[in-house]
Order: structure tokens, then sequence, then C-alpha cells
């Protein structure tokens, strides 16, 4: 059946999609601005890093060719998709979905754009016997508006599907996400992968959902249902628990903005239903699947808090229109239903609050789509939620929809993030999603099963407001009762992030440490395929509990450590604010090609010639060869070069700033009297340097004054000596950098972080204890993923250096002797200068002996 179905393999269907392409230059333009607007709330701004290469799509695409935009392009794959969905569903609503399939053809010849029209707007399904199968989007557009060329190609492929063997249609629903499968074939992977569209595997769904020990009775909502696979999951826990599928259907219900994957999640269940052996249709059998944006509860929320004294009526934002919410009327429960019944959707009365009252401005001239968002706003809260919300970057939402979607941000004080900090801000939608519907679609009591980014629990500045795990700040508390880590495991398909998933009750506190399972693969180059099932993923799998904690205690919305539970305990001894101040290396702002010198001629007394190292360089510049003066240039240490204990190597930059100027370069003035050779080759370099973009509001003054600056400097730059450690990392790799063989200060680039010490002794007593088995666990019980960050020692209360203190001092010995020893490649007795380390490091902290052996073999289950 897939094979007749894609593009890439069905001629039929190249031709087809290729029509829908060309028939998008009829589309009226109220379906056209319908469809910009959803498109542009579904997905964001597919502008820069998530730019389409149009040509590109041309070329790999034939049946793209004649796309005059990505946006048509995206909309003729997604009418096409909800054409296969709908009738694939109505061929398994029927006994032979063959017999389905030679009528519909003949239905084409006799009438084309009603036939094509019947199925693509679910009123053929609906007359099949399903209620809420009718669109509430136009994917019906085109029936109408096909050239001669295009019936053609209806014609021919209907014919094509008319000849569909039964064994291919009985194939393709033995998948587990069959049209998450479906869609992920029929849209091309790289429109994929910059939508961000990988769908939850079915198999985690069911893990999850088992997770939660569903009794049967329990009413399941999913949010962010995409093609519905914790509805599937729901559901065949619910038969499994002898419960009728229709009744299960009533217990069932999902939500999801995008249209395409409320098509997608209708599908999936009707198949559902007929493996579960519901062939009989006398009686309509419920798609309890609303096509709505599950932020609205939540900012109708936000904006009856703005004007507590002399509220206002709410305003419901449906495809950009507004419409009044709540003022009084009749009751919404009896209105909403006839309303939606209408339409085609019979919702269970025990989904609908029959407290709330209708807007008066509600009227027959509205559409489905507002209907269904005016239920979802008077929902009563249910027992479940399980979801996976939407994963988008604050820098890829659109800014409609950021402006749209900022109350709720307020509403619930998520910002964590003040002043120059929200230059740095990388917070993630799914934060605000999470807490939007826990707050307004799950009961007190309820439970919720998420899938989260991995990042939300070690993240320094994002994810607070879910980490703090109460819907407002110090109220609604949430209680999470465990974890999964899955970083070892890519669960979703060809998409390198890494997930993980929280179990939680609404309505009570939680209480630290919670348990967490760790999932490892038992075979190196396995991953999990999304068509696998939960019992095949389960048995190549290992999960090992430990637990989760917050670094400090007392703050739960900053980061948390994941470890044994006994170091977590010791490691509250190391707890406190850190007095040391760690610090991200030179930055270029993306010009290294500039920067970045090796010698290329003669020395000179006071200049050499050097040309600039255009590898590996993200922003290209011409290749030249200049004088420059030697003052302005310095050995840079970059990742690569450094190693525990260890400097292998260096570059040189340069450098136009002093200790005294800091972020700010050297005046031009002060270049052209001191270093004209490099101004005059700065100056040729204009062009490259203007381009640059890494550069934020407040920093843009520095870069006014001078244009030639670069980022992340200060007077620590400078310092003679410093203790550094490797930015991407699996180690926790640090070092002590001291001045290069002409005692000029090396510096440290943006890959490398660094603190300045006030003497040598001092910078090998930090870094002795930066390398002792506790402090390296606590770090890296933190870190997301391989980033240890400047910030990831903020919470180990290290004591200062003091000269006078016996073991600070015997610290400091033995880390130099690390390094001497290293330095001559003799690695004898080192590993017993590591263990004596340790044990000075315990006297540190006022632990016992055997103390340090729970953090060493902490590291050691880590493969350190």
């Amino acid at each position: 059946m897939l094979e007749t179905l894609r593009p890439e393999t069905s001629p039929t269907a190249c031709d087809v999609v290729a029509s829908l392409v060309r028939t998008t230059r009829f589309m009226s333009e109220s379906s056209r601005s319908l469809w910009t607007t959803r498109l542009g709330h579904v997905y964001g701004t597919l502008s820069g890093q998530r730019g389409l290469d149009l040509d590109r799509l041309r070329q790999d695409c034939s049946w793209l060719s004649n796309a005059r935009s990505v946006e048509d392009a995206i909309i003729a794959l997604q009418t096409y998709f909800a054409f296969a969905a709908e009738f694939l569903a109505c061929a398994y609503a029927t006994q032979e979905p063959t017999t389905f399939a030679r009528a519909f053809s003949e239905e084409v010849d006799l009438d084309l754009a009603s036939a094509l029209e019947q199925v693509s707007a679910g009123r053929r399904l609906r007359g099949l016997g399903f209620t809420g199968a009718e669109e509430a989007f136009p994917f019906s557009w085109f029936a109408s508006a096909l050239d001669d060329e295009a019936k053609e190609s209806w014609r021919a492929f209907t014919d094509v599907l008319a000849t569909t063997p039964a064994g291919d249609f009985q194939s393709l629903q033995t998948l587990p996400d069959p049209l998450g499968f479906l869609y992920a074939e029929l849209i091309p992977k790289n429109i994929l992968h910059a939508l961000g569209e990988f769908y939850t595997p079915r198999w985690l769904a069911d893990v999850l959902i088992d997770e939660l020990n569903l009794h049967g009775s329990e009413r399941v909502l999913d949010p962010f249902c995409g093609s519905g696979v914790f509805l599937l999951a729901a559901l065949d826990s619910k038969v499994a628990a002898g419960v009728s599928p229709r009744e299960a259907c009533t217990q069932l219900l999902g939500v999801d903005l995008n249209p395409a994957a409320c098509v997608a999640a209708r599908t999936n269940l009707v198949l559902a239903l007929r493996r579960h052996g519901v062939d009989s249709l006398d009686t309509p059998v419920a798609l309890q699947v609303l096509c709505a944006d599950s932020f609205g509860p939540a900012l109708l929320r936000a904006q009856q808090a703005e004007s507590p004294l002399a509220p206002r009526p709410p305003k419901l934002v449906i495809d950009g229109a507004k419409v009044r919410a709540h003022p009084p009327g009749p009751t919404l429960a009896g209105e909403i239903s006839a309303r939606l019944a209408d339409a085609g959707l019979e919702l269970d009365p025990e989904w609908l609050d029959s407290t709330t009252p209708v807007s008066s401005e509600a009227s027959a001239d509205l559409d489905r789509r507002f209907w269904e968002q005016h239920a979802l706003s008077c929902l009563k809260p249910s027992d479940v939620i399980a979801t996976n919300p939407p994963w988008v970057g604050w820098e890829y939402q659109s800014r409609s929809f950021r402006t749209y979607v900022q109350p709720g941000w307020e509403y619930y004080d998520l910002y964590s993030s003040r002043g120059a900090n929200k230059a740095f801000l990388k917070e993630d939608l799914s934060t605000l999603a999470l807490v939007a519907v826990w707050d307004t679609l799950l009961k007190d009591g309820g439970a919720s099963t998420a899938v989260i980014r991995s990042a939300t629990m070690t993240s320094s500045i994002a994810s607070s407001g879910l980490r703090r795990l109460s819907i407002h700040p110090r109220r609604n508390p949430l209680k999470l009762t465990s974890v999964n880590i899955l970083d070892d495991i890519r669960p979703f398909h060809k998409a390198q992030v890494e997930a993980s998933t929280w179990t939680l009750v609404k309505g009570e506190s939680t209480s630290f440490p919670v348990d967490v399972r760790i999932w490892n693969r038992r075979k190196k180059r396995w991953q999990p395929s999304p068509q696998d099932k939960s019992g095949e993923v389960l048995e190549l799998i290992e999960r090992h509990v430990t637990a989760v904690s917050p670094t400090d205690p007392s703050e739960p919305s900053g980061r948390w450590m994941t470890g044994p539970r006994a170091c977590i305990e010791l490691s509250a001894q190391m707890k406190g604010p850190c007095p040391y101040k760690a610090r991200t290396g030179v930055f270029t702002g993306g010009a290294n090609a500039v920067y970045y010198l090796e010698r290329s001629g003669e020395v000179g007394p006071d200049s050499t010639r050097y040309s600039n190292v255009v590898a590996r360089s993200k922003r290209a510049a011409p290749k030249v060869e200049a004088e420059i003066e030697d003052a302005l240039v310095y050995e840079i240490v970059r990742g690569r070069d450094l190693k525990r204990w260890q400097l292998c190597g260096h570059g040189l930059l340069l450098c136009p700033h002093t200790a005294e100027t800091k972020m700010d370069a050297i005046p031009p003035d002060e270049m052209e009297r001191h270093y004209p050779a490099a101004l005059r080759y700065l100056s040729s370099m204009r062009e490259v340097l203007d381009a640059r973009g890494g550069f934020t509001k407040w920093e843009q003054p520095f870069r006014d004054r001078a244009f030639y600056v670069i980022q992340r400097i200060g007077d620590y730059t400078f310092a003679d000596y410093k203790v550094c450690w490797k930015y991407i990392a699996k180690d926790f790799i640090s070092a002590v950098i001291g001045p290069d063989t002409h005692g000029k200060p090396r510096l440290p680039n943006d890959k490398i972080m660094s603190i300045a010490a006030e003497s040598e002794a001092a910078a090998y007593y930090l870094c002795g204890v930066l390398s002792s088995s506790p402090v390296r666990w606590q770090v890296l019980s933190h870190t997301s993923g391989t980033q240890i960050s400047a910030s990831s020692i903020e919470s180990i209360g290290i004591p200062l250096y003091d000269p006078t203190d016996e073991i600070h001092g015997r610290i400091s010995a033995l880390c130099m002797e690390g390094h001497r020893l290293l330095s001559t490649s003799k690695r004898a007795g080192l590993g017993e200068l590591e263990a004596s380390l340790d044990q000075q490091c315990a006297l540190l902290f006022g632990w016992g002996a055997d103390d340090v052996l729970a953090f060493r073999k902490a590291l050691a289950s880590l493969g350190l």
C-alpha cells in the first residue's frame, strides 16, 4: 500500500502531488490566508537555520518542481496526505477495503470533484458511521480547482488504488503507527527535519501508558496528539482491562493545532478499532479529536488575570480572528454539543463542563474551527494527560506566535532571565506547553506522563519554570514520581536529540530525590525503529535505577543532578555558592578566518608577517598575508588543544583588546598610533567583520566604537594563570594554562571555559579540586549532554585558596605533579596520585576516607 501512495515510488502518486502543487496557484485568498496563518502558528519561522532551499527541494523531488514557494510545497503535500489518510480510513471502515477502492474509482469516473471532495472533507467517513470525521480545515480546497491535466492524473491514481491487492491494505494496518509512518515516508526528509516533525514512536507511548497503570475508566487526554500514538496505547490498555473499544473511544480525547496531525490521529483510531474487531457500525463510533490550540485555555486565564477588578470578556484567537469567549449567556454544554454535532463531531458529555457560559457572539455562521476551540476552553479537566509537547526553540518561533503566547509566559512567571541574560535565553515552547495544559486540562490528583528534552533538567537558564514543579511560583504543586532518561537511545527516528520522560501527579509536592531509570542499549550499534513494539525494545535495553535531585535543595528550579543516592546525599556537603567565576573564552563573532593567524614570513623586532587561517571557518574571508604587530598576537587555546592536565597545542589569535580596555577594543585612534599595521589589516577585512551577526543589542555599542571588536573578553582573559576545561566533552577535563615561553598570557577560545587564578599555586589548587572524583561527578551529574558550560560549578562551594592551609597546599602540589608527569609522558604512579588527590578533597569537604569510593564507583559506571 505504501508503495502505491508514495510519490517517490508511484508515478501516478507523483503526478497527483505535482498537480496539487500546480493547483495551489488557484487557491482562493481566504483559503490561502488561512493556510498561511495556521502553518505559521504550527511551525514557526521557516527562515534562517530552519530555512529550506526551494531550488534543492525542486531538484530532489520532481513532484515539487513547480512549487513557487516552500509554503506551496507544504500545502500540496499535506493536502495529499489528508486525502490519502481519509481514503484509508474510509477503506478500513468498510468490511472490504478493496471493494471500497473499486467503488471509489467508479465514483471518480462519474463525478471527480464531488468524489474527491467527499473523501477529503471527511464527509464520506462520517457517512460510514464515524462522528468527528469531517474536516475542521479546508483540505478539500483543490477538488473544484483542478485543470484537465490534473483530473487525468487523479483518475489514473484512483484506478491504481482500485487494483491494490487486499494484502497491501492489511500490511499497512499491522504497523504500530500506520499514519505516522505514512507521513514520514510521504514528506521529504529535509522538510521533516526543518519542521521538526518527528512523531513519538508507538513503543515509547506503550511503555509510558503501561507505567501509568490505568484502571480502565480514566479519561485520557493528549493535548498535542500528533498521529495519536498515546491515544492508541491508551485504547489498547483499556481494551486489555475489559473496556469495550467503543466505550474506550469515548474516554479518549486528542487535540492538535496541526490539521494534518488530526487527520492522522482519526485514521489511526479507525484502523485500531478494526483491529479490535469493531465491524458493525449500526451505531456511530466517536473519533474525539479536536483541531484546536491547547494553549488557548491558559491564554484565556492570562487575559482574565490582567484586570481582575474590572474584568473584560476574554477573547479566543483562532487563526488570527478574535471571538469573545465568556460573556453572560446560556450554558455552554448544550450549545457547544449541538454546534459540534451539526459539524459532525459528538463529544461525550463527560468531557464538557456544563457550568461554563457560552459567548453571546456565538452563531451559526462560525465554522467548526471556532466551535472546537470553544469546546477546548470548556473541557472538564482530564484524569490523565499523556503527551509529547512541541519542542520549538524561542528563536524558531514566529514573531506573531511569540506575541500570541507572551501573556502565558508572563501569567505563569516562566521567564528565568532578566536584563542582559535575556540575550542568552534558549527557552523552549515545551516549557509553556506543559505548564499550560497541566493547569487548565488536568484535574487535581490527576496524573501526567510527558516526553521532554533531557536538557530540561540540566539547563542553567531555560526550563527553570518546569523544574520548580508548580503551576505558579510557590503554589499549585506538582509531584514528580518517576523519570526515564533515554540519552543512550534515539527514540525519534533519524533525529539526534536526547529525550527523557516525566510522570507526575497534580496537587502534591515533590520530595527529592526522585527515582530515575536510565536506559542503556545492550547492543552498541542498535537503535530502536519506529516499527518496533515495546516488548522488542525493552528486551534490547538495560534500565538501572538511580535518582535525581536539585543541585541546590533550597532551589528546585535550578539545575538537577542525576546519580546514585549515596553520591547525592554526600554531595550536600559540597553545596553552596562557588566563589570562583568561570568564563567562556574569546569569541570572534563568527570571524575566525580574520582573527586566527599563522606565521608566514620573517619575524621582526616588533612585528611579523602573518596569514589568516581560513580553513574550518564558518564565515569565509579572503586569504591574505600582512605584517601585524606582535603585541596584539597571542597564543590561543582551543578545545582540541586541551587534555586532562595537559596543553597539547595552540593557535595564534589577533586580539585588539587589553586587560584595561576589557570588552571595549583598543580605540581606533590609539590603534592608528601604536598598531597601524594591525589596523590596516583589520580595515581590509571590514566587509567580513561588518557582516557578523553574533552581537546582541547590549553589545552593539562596543561594536559601534570599534568595528573590529571581539567578544567574551575581560581583565580575566589576560590573567597569567587560568584553570581551563573543555566545553564539549564526555568527561570534565581540566588543566592549568600558564603564560607562553615569552611570559605572555595564553587566551582560551570560546570552546574553553576558564577561571583566572591569582597565582600559580592557586591555579593548581583549584584545578586539583575540579579534577577530583567528587567534583567531576558533581559536574557531570547535571551537565546538558556533552556541554560543560561556565555555570557547571556554580553550586559547588569550593573553599577559596588559602596559602596557609595545609590541605590546600597538598592539593596544589599533587595537581602540579600530575601536570609534570603527563608533560613527560610518564604515567607511572599517576593512579596513586589521583587516589591521594581524592583523599585530600575528602578532607576538604569533611568526608570520611571511604566516602570518595562512592564517587569513583559512580564515575566508573559511566565508563570514566
